[in-house]
């Protein structure tokens, strides 16, 4: 069986206005330079194999900034973060991929609780690219923990999102 060479993508869209606006950009990514930047610049693959997802709030999917991440080829999923109802919503997406489906997965969100799911995607020979911004905020603390800052950088293809901020905001 021949293995598949694209990519999926999934990007935690509350997670990442929050980080964009804590290293003082304004979180208003532009769906196109969004999908442009995960095409070519985060990972080796060039290729989608599924369309990249995207979660916002319910309003905003329904809206105008869901239309445009439509439009610019994003599968807009739109949730709250009561609960973590994103996380685990993008989590439960990440699962279903196998090598069959990808040969990468791209995440965009400095939170670590998609640690585990990712772990289990290498365990299946995914190559993993974990795109997160190493900030701190005004008060000095990092929008990563340690732990996670280690994690990113020793066990999964790490792509610093902060070179990103400037082409999509």
């Amino acid at each position: 069986m021949a293995r598949i060479e694209g990519k999926v993508g999934f990007v935690d869209g509350e997670n990442m206005y929050h980080v964009m606006r804590k290293a003082g950009y304004r979180g208003l990514v532009s769906a196109e330079a969004l999908m442009r930047e995960m095409t070519h610049n985060m990972g080796p693959c060039r290729v989608w194999s599924q369309k990249p997802v995207i979660t916002m709030l319910p309003t905003f999917a329904e809206g105008a900034p869901g239309e445009a991440f439509r439009n610019a080829g994003f599968n807009v999923i739109g949730c709250t973060s009561d609960g973590e109802a994103d996380d685990n919503t993008l989590k439960a997406c990440i699962g279903k991929i196998t090598s069959a489906i990808a040969a990468e997965v791209l995440i965009l969100s400095c939170d670590g609780g998609y640690t585990k799911t990712l772990r289990d995607l290498k365990a299946r020979r995914v190559r993993v690219v974990w795109a997160a911004a190493d900030i701190t905020d005004k008060t000095g603390n990092s929008c990563l923990s340690r732990g996670l800052q280690f994690r990113l950088k020793e066990e999964f293809q790490f792509v610093d999102l902060v070179r990103i901020f400037p082409r999509i905001d």
